[in-house]
């Protein structure tokens, strides 16, 4: 088995993720790989790695085309554990490695930042940094081979991630008065990929990995199968021209399935997502906001109907998962930014395409101004409603200025919180939205939310 990846990260995401696809191919024989692990802070050191050899068990539980999923995979891919804090030049001399032709790397989303600083002798703080110092060693080592130059995928959850990555990289290679040839070779010959990832990984007892059956990795470009044979293998990956669109899928109905539902079923007493959904008056509001609502706006956009369906399906089935004991309180965190990602294009999308504030949605909206009465204490926002109390955090500029609304009466509350500045002006071209938004606030007031909106039609015709 010879080396062909080199992994910037030792978290559990990679491992359940990337690894689980690695570990696949190598069982159908469509590739011979392994992963050398490379460690992106100085704190800690890898010893429980070194002394598992890198071994671990993939646990996958959850639904998968309507059949219970619970099974377990036996890894074992990695080769070399190496700490660059604590050994640099080993770091280095692993550029040398003809065999590698790969680079992943899950730094989080705040791991691609360029942060300034000298041609290293010993390893920088930044992961961009890394990169650039190994791909140099490598660079020289070769000669400038173009055929040397790794394909890189990064998978940190930000929009152009390859593309920003290439860009400091090369910052780097400037600052440092790299050769031009260098840079042609960054620039020209090695392969930064924008990607997206999408699976539920959570750390198991020991070593072992949980993960979803559910798995989508898109790859922004041409197809490299001839590297990494995904497609050959079954998986669920996508090369594609238009990344875009996988991304705005996937915000609009997974990340938008949990920001319009997850409110009004904690105001109606539900905790866990997938608790919420045994209740068919809350899978068939989450069903109709994703088919009815959320579809159109992404079919519109050049979206395959069938491909849309299938993902819509895919994601409740997610959400249903027994397995994920996954708190929809949690999810309420930071909320007050996730209505604009998450919402409002859809909104805003409908209409303009129907002239007229789509149902579903509406109420979603409403629901989660409701969740929104209340106070900020100690850095907390503290709600109350029909009996239930919670608490949560966000940012605390937004918190404050939505706990200013005037909550006295139905139609105060709605001319207030649409005016509130954490929605930065979104509801601005929707002038009389508030005489619907107080309609609704009416009902949640005369019949309890719960009642409202998953027991009786009434706001249809609102």
């Amino acid at each position: 088995m010879s080396t062909k990846i080199l992994q910037f990260g030792t978290g559990v995401f990679l491992r359940g993720f990337f690894g689980s696809m690695i570990h696949d191919m190598n069982q159908t024989e469509s590739l011979e790989a392994s992963i050398t692990m490379v460690k992106l802070t100085p704190n800690g050191d890898m010893q429980r790695f070194i002394d598992s050899e890198g071994r671990y068990d993939l646990i996958i539980r959850g639904l998968e085309n309507g059949n219970t999923v619970d099974e377990v995979k036996h890894v074992d891919l990695f080769e070399e554990f190496i700490h660059p804090y604590q050994q640099w030049s080993r770091f280095l001399e692993s550029a040398q490695d003809a065999d590698v032709d790969v680079v992943i790397s899950n730094s989080t989303e705040a791991g691609i930042v360029y942060k300034e600083c000298a041609k290293p002798s010993i390893c920088p703080e930044s992961y961009p940094a890394k990169l650039c110092a190994w791909l140099y060693e490598r660079f020289t080592c070769f000669s400038g081979d173009a055929n040397k130059a790794p394909l890189v995928l990064p998978m940190e959850l930000i929009a152009n991630n390859g593309g920003q990555l290439k860009n400091i990289v090369m910052q780097h290679a400037t600052d440092w008065e790299l050769s031009k040839d260098f840079l042609s070779w960054l620039h020209d010959d090695c392969d930064f990929r924008n990607t997206l990832v999408d699976r539920i990984v959570t750390r198991g007892e020991g070593n072992a990995i949980c993960v979803e059956p559910y798995l989508l990795f898109a790859i922004e470009g041409e197809p490299a199968e001839e590297i990494l044979p995904f497609q050959k293998t079954g998986l669920n990956v996508y090369w594609t021209q238009n990344l875009a669109a996988f991304r705005e899928t996937k915000v609009r109905m997974l990340n938008g399935g949990h920001t319009s539902m997850i409110y009004a079923a904690i105001l109606s007493g539900e905790t866990i997502v997938a608790d919420a959904l045994n209740n068919t008056e809350i899978d068939a509001f989450l069903r109709s906001v994703l088919v009815d609502e959320v579809l159109p706006t992404l079919e519109a956009k050049g979206g395959e109907y069938q491909e849309l369906i299938d993902y819509a399906e895919a994601v409740i089935e997610r959400f249903k998962n027994p397995f994920l004991n996954h708190e929809m309180i949690n999810i309420a965190l930071n909320s007050a930014s996730k209505l604009l990602v998450r919402i409002m294009p859809t909104f805003d999308d409908l209409v303009n395409q129907n002239h007229a504030y789509p149902t579903k949605l509406t109420q979603a909206i409403a629901a989660f101004f409701w969740f929104y009465r209340g106070q900020v204490i100690e850095d907390k926002f503290h709600g109350s409603s029909e009996g239930i109390s919670y608490e949560f955090g966000d940012d605390a500029e937004a918190m404050k200025a939505i706990a200013a609304c005037d909550s006295s009466s139905s139609e105060a509350f709605a001319k207030s919180i649409l005016k509130c500045s954490a929605w930065k002006g979104a509801f601005d071209k929707h002038q009389d939205f508030s005489d619907v938004l107080a309609a609704h606030f009416d009902l949640f007031e005369k019949n309890t939310l719960k009642q409202t909106l998953f027991k009786q039609n009434d706001l249809a015709n609102v």
